[in-house]
C-alpha cells in the first residue's frame, strides 16, 4: 500500500513554507484496522503527512530537480489530539536550514486552532538520473 496523504496544497512560498490539508474520510483503508470501533488517523501517518508536505515544498522550491525526497530523521514529535473521520488536518512545513543534500523543517498539523502534531523533520534529497 502506498500512501498519498496530502489532499490539497493551500499555500506555497517556494524556499520558505507550505500549507496543505488532509481530509480524513471513513473510507480510508487503514482505518478498518486502526481501532475498528474508534477510527483515528495513526500517529505515524500524521508524521507521513508532514513529511509529504515538506517534500512538496522542497520539490517546488528546487524546480523538481530531485527524483526522491525522503524522511531521514524526526525529532521532538509531539501529538496533541486524535484526528477522526470527517475532520480536516491542516499541515504547515517551514524550511529552517538547507545544504546541498539535507533540509531541516519545522512542521505542524492543526485541527481548527488545536495543535495535533508538531516537530522537526530532516529530509534527504536524491537525484537518480
Amino acid at each position: 500500500m502506498r500512501f498519498s496523504l496530502i489532499d490539497r496544497i493551500l499555500e506555497l512560498e517556494p524556499g520558505r513554507r507550505i500549507r496543505a490539508v488532509k481530509a480524513l474520510s471513513l473510507a480510508e483503508e487503514y482505518l478498518g484496522d486502526h481501532f475498528p470501533k474508534f477510527p483515528v488517523l495513526p500517529g505515524v501517518l500524521m508524521l507521513e503527512a508532514l513529511t509529504e508536505s515538506a517534500a512538496w515544498l522542497i520539490r517546488a522550491s528546487e524546480d523538481f530537480a530531485h527524483s526522491i525526497v525522503v524522511l531521514k530523521e524526526a525529532k521532538r514529535i509531539r501529538y496533541g489530539q486524535f484526528v477522526e473521520p470527517g475532520q480536516l488536518l491542516y499541515l504547515t512545513a517551514e524550511i529552517v536550514s538547507q545544504d546541498d543534500r539535507y533540509t531541516e523543517c519545522k512542521a505542524e498539523g492543526r485541527m481548527e486552532d488545536r495543535l495535533t502534531v508538531s516537530g522537526k523533520i530532516y529530509l534527504e534529497r536524491y537525484n537518480l538520473a
